[in-house]
């Protein structure tokens, strides 16, 4: 993910934590949070797989982990506050919960992020994530093919 000052990395191989660069990729901090982990379902499994034409080699080569990544997505606000989305649903909405650092790297809370797909997220471009005055807002691609924008309220956890 990107803001106007920053480039975050993470991967899962460099441990769970969030690598935070200047724009001349330098470093400036590492964001540490610890995590709950989420197993990875076996529906999770079959839906990713039936993207790939039975009989390809491509499928021997796909090979699941027992659990998902701290984060899936990362998304900034005008204040520089990064939004670290997680696997981890919210218990009563369904929603995915995203971990928030300030713009020092500070964790300042939780909050759920509405409804995102990440399997569709992957296909489409559209799921990208916006931030303004405190709501949540994205175009979503409903499952008849007709496009929707959404927009969510930040709600503490």
């Amino acid at each position: 993910g990107a803001s106007s000052r920053f480039i975050y990395i993470f991967h899962k191989k460099m441990g769970e934590d969030i690598f935070v660069y200047d724009l001349f990729g330098n470093p400036v901090r590492r964001v540490k949070k610890e995590h709950k982990k989420i197993p990875v379902s076996k529906e999770y499994e079959k839906e990713i797989m039936s993207f790939i034409p039975k009989g390809s080699p491509d499928r021997e080569k796909i090979k699941f982990h027992e659990f998902f990544p701290a984060y899936q997505n990362f998304f900034t606000d005008s204040q520089e506050r990064l939004y670290a989305m997680t696997y981890e649903k919210d218990k009563s909405t369904g929603a995915y919960l995203c971990d928030v650092f300030n713009s020092q790297g500070v964790f300042v809370g939780c909050v759920a992020a509405g409804y995102i797909d990440p399997i569709k997220s992957l296909q489409n471009d559209s799921a990208k994530i916006k931030v303004n005055n405190r709501y949540f807002y994205w175009v979503r691609e409903k499952d008849n093919g007709y496009k929707v924008f959404e927009s969510y309220s930040i709600q503490k956890k």
